[in-house]
Protein backbone atom coordinates (compact mmCIF):
# COMPACT_ATOMS: atom_id res chain seq x y z
CA UNK A 1 0.00 0.00 0.00
CA UNK A 2 1.49 3.38 -0.65
CA UNK A 3 2.53 5.81 2.04
CA UNK A 4 0.78 8.68 0.24
CA UNK A 5 -2.32 7.93 0.88
CA UNK A 6 -5.21 9.32 -2.10
CA UNK A 7 -2.12 8.97 -4.76
CA UNK A 8 -2.63 8.28 -8.41
CA UNK A 9 -0.93 7.97 -11.61
CA UNK A 10 -3.03 9.64 -14.41
CA UNK A 11 -2.52 10.63 -18.13
CA UNK A 12 -4.97 13.77 -19.15
CA UNK A 13 -6.14 14.92 -22.68
CA UNK A 14 -3.84 13.19 -24.85
CA UNK A 15 -3.68 11.51 -28.25
CA UNK A 16 -2.68 7.85 -29.50
CA UNK A 17 -2.42 6.85 -33.17
CA UNK A 18 -2.26 2.86 -33.75
CA UNK A 19 -1.29 2.94 -37.55
CA UNK A 20 -0.05 6.24 -39.04
CA UNK A 21 0.76 7.43 -42.78
CA UNK A 22 4.22 6.89 -42.11
CA UNK A 23 4.53 3.36 -42.07
CA UNK A 24 7.09 1.58 -41.87
CA UNK A 25 7.96 -2.42 -41.36
CA UNK A 26 6.44 -4.45 -38.89
CA UNK A 27 9.69 -4.40 -36.44
CA UNK A 28 7.30 -5.43 -33.47
CA UNK A 29 7.18 -9.02 -32.64
CA UNK A 30 4.93 -11.57 -34.57
CA UNK A 31 1.94 -12.28 -32.26
CA UNK A 32 2.62 -9.21 -30.03
CA UNK A 33 -0.29 -7.48 -28.95
CA UNK A 34 -0.08 -3.27 -29.73
CA UNK A 35 -1.80 -1.18 -27.12
CA UNK A 36 -2.56 2.47 -26.84
CA UNK A 37 -2.09 2.59 -23.77
CA UNK A 38 -1.33 0.11 -20.86
CA UNK A 39 -2.83 -0.41 -17.65
CA UNK A 40 -0.68 -1.22 -14.55
CA UNK A 41 -0.73 -1.06 -10.45
CA UNK A 42 -2.65 2.03 -9.59
CA UNK A 43 -5.00 3.70 -8.72
CA UNK A 44 -4.89 4.57 -12.60
CA UNK A 45 -6.80 8.03 -13.77
CA UNK A 46 -7.19 8.05 -17.72
CA UNK A 47 -9.41 11.06 -18.92
CA UNK A 48 -9.76 12.68 -21.90
CA UNK A 49 -7.56 10.22 -24.33
CA UNK A 50 -8.31 9.88 -28.19
CA UNK A 51 -7.49 6.52 -29.76
CA UNK A 52 -7.04 6.97 -33.86
CA UNK A 53 -6.21 3.97 -35.88
CA UNK A 54 -5.95 0.46 -34.02
CA UNK A 55 -6.89 -1.98 -36.66
CA UNK A 56 -7.63 -5.48 -36.07
CA UNK A 57 -4.38 -7.17 -37.60
CA UNK A 58 -3.63 -10.82 -37.86
CA UNK A 59 0.11 -10.54 -37.44
CA UNK A 60 -0.97 -8.91 -33.70
CA UNK A 61 -3.71 -10.35 -32.12
CA UNK A 62 -5.31 -9.46 -29.09
CA UNK A 63 -4.79 -5.79 -30.03
CA UNK A 64 -6.20 -2.77 -28.54
CA UNK A 65 -6.79 0.65 -27.74
CA UNK A 66 -6.13 0.11 -23.92
CA UNK A 67 -5.02 -2.93 -22.22
CA UNK A 68 -3.11 -4.17 -19.45
CA UNK A 69 0.69 -5.33 -18.59
CA UNK A 70 1.52 -8.48 -19.95
CA UNK A 71 2.29 -11.23 -17.90
CA UNK A 72 1.04 -9.02 -15.10
CA UNK A 73 1.54 -10.60 -11.20
CA UNK A 74 0.66 -7.86 -9.41
CA UNK A 75 -2.53 -6.24 -8.65
CA UNK A 76 -4.62 -3.57 -10.28
CA UNK A 77 -6.31 -1.13 -7.94
CA UNK A 78 -9.97 -1.26 -8.29
CA UNK A 79 -10.14 2.21 -8.10
CA UNK A 80 -8.76 2.90 -11.23
CA UNK A 81 -10.90 4.22 -14.15
CA UNK A 82 -11.71 6.46 -17.25
CA UNK A 83 -13.80 8.58 -19.06
CA UNK A 84 -13.65 11.27 -21.63
CA UNK A 85 -12.67 8.86 -24.33
CA UNK A 86 -12.84 8.96 -27.83
CA UNK A 87 -12.14 6.26 -30.08
CA UNK A 88 -12.12 6.43 -34.04
CA UNK A 89 -11.35 3.29 -36.41
CA UNK A 90 -10.49 1.45 -33.62
CA UNK A 91 -11.78 -2.61 -33.85
CA UNK A 92 -11.48 -3.46 -30.00
CA UNK A 93 -11.30 -0.76 -27.35
CA UNK A 94 -9.80 -2.57 -24.62
CA UNK A 95 -8.44 -5.89 -24.49
CA UNK A 96 -8.33 -8.57 -20.98
CA UNK A 97 -6.06 -11.40 -20.29
CA UNK A 98 -6.67 -14.21 -23.10
CA UNK A 99 -4.09 -17.33 -22.08
CA UNK A 100 -2.28 -16.36 -24.95
CA UNK A 101 2.02 -16.73 -24.82
CA UNK A 102 1.72 -13.06 -23.57
CA UNK A 103 -0.70 -13.36 -21.20
CA UNK A 104 0.21 -16.05 -18.92
CA UNK A 105 -2.35 -16.20 -16.32
CA UNK A 106 -0.41 -14.91 -13.29
CA UNK A 107 -3.03 -13.76 -10.58
CA UNK A 108 -2.55 -9.53 -12.58
CA UNK A 109 -4.06 -11.57 -15.37
CA UNK A 110 -6.86 -13.20 -13.46
CA UNK A 111 -7.84 -9.98 -11.44
CA UNK A 112 -8.24 -7.13 -13.90
CA UNK A 113 -10.63 -4.77 -13.41
CA UNK A 114 -11.35 -1.01 -15.00
CA UNK A 115 -14.21 0.91 -14.26
CA UNK A 116 -16.13 3.13 -16.86
CA UNK A 117 -16.63 7.01 -15.13
CA UNK A 118 -18.89 8.12 -18.02
CA UNK A 119 -19.76 5.70 -20.41
CA UNK A 120 -17.58 6.58 -23.12
CA UNK A 121 -15.72 3.00 -22.96
CA UNK A 122 -18.74 0.46 -22.92
CA UNK A 123 -22.00 3.00 -23.38
CA UNK A 124 -23.08 2.75 -19.57
CA UNK A 125 -22.01 5.21 -16.71
CA UNK A 126 -20.12 4.08 -13.70
CA UNK A 127 -20.03 0.59 -14.79
CA UNK A 128 -17.32 -2.11 -14.53
CA UNK A 129 -15.36 -4.53 -16.76
CA UNK A 130 -13.58 -7.56 -15.17
CA UNK A 131 -11.70 -10.45 -16.41
CA UNK A 132 -14.43 -12.72 -17.61
CA UNK A 133 -14.27 -15.42 -14.43
CA UNK A 134 -16.97 -16.86 -12.78
CA UNK A 135 -15.85 -15.65 -9.57
CA UNK A 136 -15.92 -12.07 -10.91
CA UNK A 137 -19.29 -11.82 -12.95
CA UNK A 138 -23.10 -11.79 -11.69
CA UNK A 139 -26.28 -12.85 -12.84
CA UNK A 140 -26.92 -8.51 -13.22
CA UNK A 141 -23.56 -8.80 -15.68
CA UNK A 142 -23.19 -9.34 -19.96
CA UNK A 143 -20.42 -11.08 -21.05
CA UNK A 144 -18.28 -9.29 -23.64
CA UNK A 145 -16.34 -11.82 -25.36
CA UNK A 146 -14.69 -9.29 -27.79
CA UNK A 147 -13.23 -7.75 -24.94
CA UNK A 148 -12.50 -11.53 -22.81
CA UNK A 149 -14.41 -9.30 -20.24
CA UNK A 150 -17.47 -9.55 -18.06
CA UNK A 151 -19.30 -5.98 -17.99
CA UNK A 152 -20.99 -5.71 -14.72
CA UNK A 153 -23.58 -2.56 -13.96
CA UNK A 154 -22.61 0.19 -11.84
CA UNK A 155 -24.56 -1.27 -8.74
CA UNK A 156 -21.73 -3.53 -8.37
CA UNK A 157 -18.85 -2.82 -5.96
CA UNK A 158 -15.85 -4.67 -6.40
CA UNK A 159 -13.03 -4.19 -3.74
CA UNK A 160 -9.70 -6.63 -2.94
CA UNK A 161 -8.85 -8.48 -0.10
CA UNK A 162 -5.03 -8.34 0.64
CA UNK A 163 -3.76 -11.78 2.19
CA UNK A 164 -0.76 -12.16 3.87
CA UNK A 165 1.18 -15.33 4.88
CA UNK A 166 3.27 -14.11 8.15
CA UNK A 167 4.65 -17.30 9.05
CA UNK A 168 5.78 -19.41 5.89
CA UNK A 169 7.86 -22.16 7.67
CA UNK A 170 4.84 -24.70 7.17
CA UNK A 171 4.22 -23.30 3.70
CA UNK A 172 5.73 -26.05 1.23
CA UNK A 173 4.55 -26.30 -1.99
CA UNK A 174 2.77 -29.39 -3.59
CA UNK A 175 4.83 -28.75 -6.51
CA UNK A 176 7.88 -27.38 -8.79
CA UNK A 177 7.03 -23.43 -8.92
CA UNK A 178 5.92 -22.40 -12.54
CA UNK A 179 2.68 -21.56 -13.88
CA UNK A 180 0.92 -24.67 -12.98
CA UNK A 181 1.53 -24.35 -9.46
CA UNK A 182 -0.59 -23.26 -6.71
CA UNK A 183 -0.64 -21.18 -3.90
CA UNK A 184 -4.54 -20.42 -2.85
CA UNK A 185 -7.79 -21.49 -4.39
CA UNK A 186 -10.53 -19.00 -3.71
CA UNK A 187 -14.47 -19.83 -3.88
CA UNK A 188 -17.33 -17.30 -4.13
CA UNK A 189 -20.25 -18.96 -2.18
CA UNK A 190 -22.61 -18.36 -4.81
CA UNK A 191 -20.33 -19.73 -7.26
CA UNK A 192 -18.29 -22.29 -5.45
CA UNK A 193 -18.14 -25.00 -8.18
CA UNK A 194 -15.63 -22.41 -9.59
CA UNK A 195 -12.03 -22.62 -8.31
CA UNK A 196 -10.01 -19.14 -8.37
CA UNK A 197 -6.57 -20.47 -8.64
CA UNK A 198 -4.07 -18.36 -7.24
CA UNK A 199 0.14 -18.53 -7.11
CA UNK A 200 0.89 -15.40 -5.31
CA UNK A 201 1.75 -11.86 -5.60
CA UNK A 202 4.09 -11.35 -6.72
CA UNK A 203 5.11 -15.18 -7.63
CA UNK A 204 7.90 -16.05 -5.88
CA UNK A 205 9.52 -19.38 -4.83
CA UNK A 206 7.22 -19.41 -1.13
CA UNK A 207 3.72 -17.76 -1.60
CA UNK A 208 3.77 -14.59 0.91
CA UNK A 209 0.79 -12.09 -0.91
CA UNK A 210 -2.44 -12.76 -2.86
CA UNK A 211 -4.64 -10.08 -3.45
CA UNK A 212 -7.82 -11.43 -5.12
CA UNK A 213 -10.75 -9.32 -6.66
CA UNK A 214 -13.79 -9.21 -4.62
CA UNK A 215 -17.76 -8.36 -4.85
CA UNK A 216 -18.68 -6.58 -1.98
CA UNK A 217 -21.27 -8.35 0.19
CA UNK A 218 -20.39 -11.92 -0.83
CA UNK A 219 -19.09 -14.33 0.77
CA UNK A 220 -15.44 -16.38 -0.14
CA UNK A 221 -13.48 -19.30 1.17
CA UNK A 222 -9.97 -19.61 1.09
CA UNK A 223 -8.61 -23.14 0.63
CA UNK A 224 -4.50 -23.73 0.76
CA UNK A 225 -3.26 -26.77 -0.98
CA UNK A 226 -0.26 -26.89 2.12
CA UNK A 227 -1.08 -26.40 5.64
CA UNK A 228 -3.21 -22.92 6.35
CA UNK A 229 -0.42 -20.73 7.68
CA UNK A 230 -0.41 -20.25 11.54
CA UNK A 231 -0.30 -16.25 11.01
CA UNK A 232 -2.02 -14.56 8.23
CA UNK A 233 -3.21 -11.09 8.07
CA UNK A 234 -6.03 -10.37 6.19
CA UNK A 235 -7.17 -6.67 5.17
CA UNK A 236 -10.12 -5.42 3.15
CA UNK A 237 -9.50 -2.85 0.91
CA UNK A 238 -10.93 -0.09 -1.35
CA UNK A 239 -13.84 -0.41 1.27
CA UNK A 240 -16.42 2.23 2.50
CA UNK A 241 -18.84 2.57 5.61
CA UNK A 242 -21.05 -0.04 5.77
CA UNK A 243 -20.07 -2.31 3.42
CA UNK A 244 -19.11 -5.66 3.87
CA UNK A 245 -17.11 -8.95 3.15
CA UNK A 246 -17.51 -12.23 4.55
CA UNK A 247 -13.98 -14.34 4.82
CA UNK A 248 -13.71 -18.26 5.55
CA UNK A 249 -10.64 -20.28 5.77
CA UNK A 250 -10.00 -23.79 6.10
CA UNK A 251 -8.18 -24.88 9.06
CA UNK A 252 -7.73 -28.91 10.41
CA UNK A 253 -9.30 -30.07 13.14
CA UNK A 254 -8.71 -29.53 16.62
CA UNK A 255 -7.57 -25.76 15.95
CA UNK A 256 -8.03 -23.01 17.98
CA UNK A 257 -7.33 -19.22 17.79
CA UNK A 258 -6.64 -16.09 18.83
CA UNK A 259 -8.20 -13.37 16.26
CA UNK A 260 -7.02 -9.26 16.31
CA UNK A 261 -8.03 -6.66 14.74
CA UNK A 262 -5.75 -4.03 13.93
CA UNK A 263 -5.67 -0.29 11.95
CA UNK A 264 -2.84 -0.32 9.69
CA UNK A 265 0.22 -2.71 10.81
CA UNK A 266 1.19 -1.30 14.37
CA UNK A 267 -2.10 -0.16 15.75
CA UNK A 268 -4.12 -2.84 17.80
CA UNK A 269 -7.65 -2.49 18.45
CA UNK A 270 -8.84 -5.29 20.14
CA UNK A 271 -9.37 -9.24 19.69
CA UNK A 272 -12.18 -10.58 18.35
CA UNK A 273 -14.74 -13.02 20.72
CA UNK A 274 -15.60 -16.51 19.46
CA UNK A 275 -19.25 -16.51 18.75
CA UNK A 276 -21.40 -19.61 19.07
CA UNK A 277 -23.13 -19.13 15.45
CA UNK A 278 -22.27 -17.88 11.95
CA UNK A 279 -25.48 -15.60 12.54
CA UNK A 280 -23.82 -14.32 15.63
CA UNK A 281 -20.71 -13.46 14.27
CA UNK A 282 -22.90 -11.72 11.48
CA UNK A 283 -24.52 -9.73 13.81
CA UNK A 284 -21.29 -8.77 15.83
CA UNK A 285 -19.82 -7.93 12.39
CA UNK A 286 -15.94 -7.34 12.63
CA UNK A 287 -16.03 -8.09 16.63
CA UNK A 288 -16.36 -11.37 16.29
CA UNK A 289 -15.57 -14.65 14.42
CA UNK A 290 -16.69 -18.34 14.09
CA UNK A 291 -15.60 -21.51 14.27
CA UNK A 292 -17.70 -24.18 12.55
CA UNK A 293 -16.04 -27.53 13.91
CA UNK A 294 -17.87 -29.52 11.69
CA UNK A 295 -16.54 -28.58 7.91
CA UNK A 296 -13.33 -27.13 9.88
CA UNK A 297 -14.15 -23.43 8.48
CA UNK A 298 -13.10 -20.44 10.48
CA UNK A 299 -15.40 -17.32 9.08
CA UNK A 300 -14.79 -13.44 10.11
CA UNK A 301 -17.56 -10.76 8.68
CA UNK A 302 -16.01 -7.86 8.02
CA UNK A 303 -18.12 -4.52 7.94
CA UNK A 304 -16.29 -1.06 7.19
CA UNK A 305 -16.78 1.18 10.25
CA UNK A 306 -15.25 4.38 8.61
CA UNK A 307 -15.45 5.93 5.30
CA UNK A 308 -12.93 6.82 2.89
CA UNK A 309 -12.94 10.91 3.12
CA UNK A 310 -11.03 13.84 1.43
CA UNK A 311 -10.11 15.20 -1.97
CA UNK A 312 -8.50 12.18 -2.46
CA UNK A 313 -10.96 9.35 -0.98
CA UNK A 314 -12.34 8.04 -4.62
CA UNK A 315 -8.76 6.63 -4.88
CA UNK A 316 -7.44 5.43 -1.24
CA UNK A 317 -7.24 2.38 -0.06
CA UNK A 318 -9.04 2.58 3.22
CA UNK A 319 -10.53 4.94 5.43
CA UNK A 320 -8.13 7.15 7.81
CA UNK A 321 -5.36 7.40 5.26
CA UNK A 322 -3.37 4.36 5.43
CA UNK A 323 -5.01 2.95 8.58
CA UNK A 324 -6.73 -0.31 6.45
CA UNK A 325 -8.53 -2.55 9.09
CA UNK A 326 -6.61 -6.02 9.45
CA UNK A 327 -7.34 -9.00 11.09
CA UNK A 328 -4.53 -10.80 12.19
CA UNK A 329 -5.32 -14.49 12.59
CA UNK A 330 -3.12 -16.94 15.27
CA UNK A 331 -3.77 -20.71 14.62
CA UNK A 332 -2.61 -23.27 17.46
CA UNK A 333 -2.96 -26.83 17.30
CA UNK A 334 -2.01 -30.11 16.63
CA UNK A 335 -2.49 -30.12 13.12
CA UNK A 336 -0.87 -26.74 12.45
CA UNK A 337 1.61 -26.32 10.18
CA UNK A 338 1.30 -30.46 9.48
CA UNK A 339 1.69 -31.21 5.70
CA UNK A 340 -0.58 -34.13 6.35
CA UNK A 341 -3.74 -31.41 7.08
CA UNK A 342 -4.02 -29.30 3.68
CA UNK A 343 -5.79 -26.30 4.06
CA UNK A 344 -9.05 -27.98 2.40
CA UNK A 345 -12.96 -28.49 3.98
CA UNK A 346 -14.65 -30.70 1.24
CA UNK A 347 -17.48 -30.47 3.58
CA UNK A 348 -18.08 -26.75 3.43
CA UNK A 349 -20.28 -27.22 0.03
CA UNK A 350 -23.22 -27.34 -0.17
CA UNK A 351 -23.21 -26.19 3.31
CA UNK A 352 -22.13 -22.94 3.11
CA UNK A 353 -23.25 -22.26 -0.66
CA UNK A 354 -25.08 -18.94 -1.58
CA UNK A 355 -27.48 -18.13 -4.48
CA UNK A 356 -26.94 -15.22 -7.11
CA UNK A 357 -29.82 -13.06 -6.27
CA UNK A 358 -29.21 -10.21 -8.63
CA UNK A 359 -31.44 -10.06 -11.52
CA UNK A 360 -30.40 -10.39 -15.15
CA UNK A 361 -29.68 -7.45 -17.67
CA UNK A 362 -32.00 -7.10 -20.51
CA UNK A 363 -30.47 -8.55 -23.57
CA UNK A 364 -30.75 -7.45 -27.16
CA UNK A 365 -29.81 -10.20 -29.83
CA UNK A 366 -27.39 -9.53 -32.11
CA UNK A 367 -29.60 -8.96 -35.45
CA UNK A 368 -26.80 -11.36 -36.87
CA UNK A 369 -27.51 -14.18 -34.10
CA UNK A 370 -30.67 -15.65 -31.88
CA UNK A 371 -28.38 -17.72 -29.70
CA UNK A 372 -29.26 -17.66 -26.06
CA UNK A 373 -26.96 -16.08 -23.31
CA UNK A 374 -25.60 -18.56 -21.63
CA UNK A 375 -23.83 -17.94 -17.91
CA UNK A 376 -21.44 -19.60 -16.57
CA UNK A 377 -22.32 -19.27 -13.11
CA UNK A 378 -25.43 -20.24 -13.33
CA UNK A 379 -26.57 -23.04 -10.91
CA UNK A 380 -30.16 -25.26 -10.00
CA UNK A 381 -31.59 -25.25 -6.38
CA UNK A 382 -30.57 -28.68 -5.56
CA UNK A 383 -30.18 -28.22 -1.47
CA UNK A 384 -32.79 -27.39 1.30
CA UNK A 385 -29.78 -26.14 3.22
CA UNK A 386 -29.84 -22.45 4.61
CA UNK A 387 -26.93 -19.70 5.14
CA UNK A 388 -26.93 -16.42 7.33
CA UNK A 389 -27.23 -13.25 5.43
CA UNK A 390 -25.92 -9.98 6.13
CA UNK A 391 -28.63 -9.35 8.20
CA UNK A 392 -29.00 -12.80 10.39
CA UNK A 393 -31.59 -13.49 7.51
CA UNK A 394 -31.22 -16.83 5.43
CA UNK A 395 -30.21 -17.47 2.14
CA UNK A 396 -31.27 -21.18 -0.13
CA UNK A 397 -28.12 -22.95 -0.51
CA UNK A 398 -27.20 -24.50 -3.30
CA UNK A 399 -24.93 -27.57 -4.30
CA UNK A 400 -22.01 -26.89 -6.49
CA UNK A 401 -22.90 -28.32 -10.31
CA UNK A 402 -19.24 -29.74 -10.24
CA UNK A 403 -16.14 -31.66 -7.98
CA UNK A 404 -15.28 -28.81 -5.62
CA UNK A 405 -11.49 -29.54 -6.31
CA UNK A 406 -10.68 -30.47 -9.24
CA UNK A 407 -12.00 -27.25 -10.86
CA UNK A 408 -9.37 -24.49 -12.54
CA UNK A 409 -9.75 -21.12 -14.26
CA UNK A 410 -11.50 -20.91 -17.09
CA UNK A 411 -12.57 -17.53 -19.85
CA UNK A 412 -16.71 -17.32 -19.84
CA UNK A 413 -17.41 -17.12 -23.61
CA UNK A 414 -20.48 -17.03 -24.73
CA UNK A 415 -22.61 -15.45 -27.99
CA UNK A 416 -22.45 -11.59 -28.53
CA UNK A 417 -24.91 -9.53 -27.24
CA UNK A 418 -25.51 -6.04 -25.57
CA UNK A 419 -26.87 -4.99 -22.12
CA UNK A 420 -30.01 -2.33 -22.59
CA UNK A 421 -29.50 0.95 -20.84
CA UNK A 422 -30.87 3.91 -20.80
CA UNK A 423 -27.37 5.65 -21.63
CA UNK A 424 -26.04 6.89 -24.44
CA UNK A 425 -24.68 3.98 -26.58
CA UNK A 426 -21.46 3.29 -28.49
CA UNK A 427 -19.93 1.03 -30.07
CA UNK A 428 -17.73 -1.67 -28.45
CA UNK A 429 -16.18 -2.54 -31.39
Amino acid sequence: MPNDPGTRQGIYDSVFVGRSRNYLPDLIPYYFPIRGFEIYDGPIEVKNLKFYDFPDDPRHPNSSALGFLLNLNWQLAVTSNVSGLVFQNVSTRIQFGTGSIYFNRLDGDLNQVIRDGDGSLTGEKGSWLATALPVHTMNSCTPKPEYNATHCPSSIKYGQLYIRNMNTSGTVFPCAFGLNCLGLVVRRADVASFAHNLISTPHTDVPFYFQPLVIKGKTYTLEFPYSTPSHLILQPTNFDMEETLRVGICYPPGTTFRVAKYSGLHRFNYDLQQASSLSEAVQNASRSFYWDSDTNMLFIHYKAGSARSGQSSVFAYCANGDQCDQFWIYAYGPHVNDPAYPGRCPGAYPKYAEVDTSSPPVIIPSSSSSSSLTSSSAAAVTSGETAPTEDGGETTSISPSTSTSTNTNSVVSTSSSSRATSSSSSSSS
